[in-house]
């Protein structure tokens, strides 16, 4: 008989028995949710300044802003991810990988139809985005801990 491999600790657990979301993949999320901030950020009421320019510096338009909305969603499953939650947030959470992994091909095709049409030159912040793109899509390809995680949700408690 094969004995499995314990792989994590207690404390890798929340209170539901599920493993945590990792510090690691909230900081992903973040990144990945880039655009919405960037088109948010000037709106936010801020005496005396104006942000206005941060949007038009990485050149943000809806289409790149479409590229979050998947990344979008599983943070909100994360914030509702509880044996209360329903059937949509359940589904979401279970398709987080693929939903991830979509951001980020959006983002990368989005940013090189771009440079192709000639509607963005390839400068620095680009090819910072897109190595960041390619090394977020190796570890949500790569991870056991990843794949583990979106398979797993909290569960009601049986009522007796």
């Amino acid at each position: 008989m094969k004995t499995k491999k314990i792989v994590y600790v207690p404390d890798d657990y929340n209170q539901y028995n599920v493993l945590k979301v990792p510090a690691f993949l909230i900081i992903a999320i973040l990144y990945l949710l880039k655009y919405l901030f960037l088109i948010l950020l000037p709106q936010l009421p801020m005496v005396g300044k104006d942000l206005g320019y941060i949007s038009e510096f990485m050149r943000v338009d809806g289409l790149l802003v479409l590229s979050s909305l998947p990344a979008a969603l599983v943070f909100i499953a994360i914030l509702k991810r509880i044996p209360e939650a329903g059937n949509l947030i359940h589904m979401i959470w279970k398709q987080g990988k693929f939903l991830l992994l979509a951001s980020v091909l959006l983002d990368l095709t989005i940013l090189l139809t771009y440079v192709l049409m000639d509607r963005r030159a390839m400068d620095e912040v680009l090819v910072i985005t897109v190595y960041f793109n390619l090394l977020l899509a190796a570890y949500l390809f790569r991870s056991q801990r990843i794949h583990d995680l979106f398979s797993e949700f909290p569960e009601q408690p049986s009522k007796i």
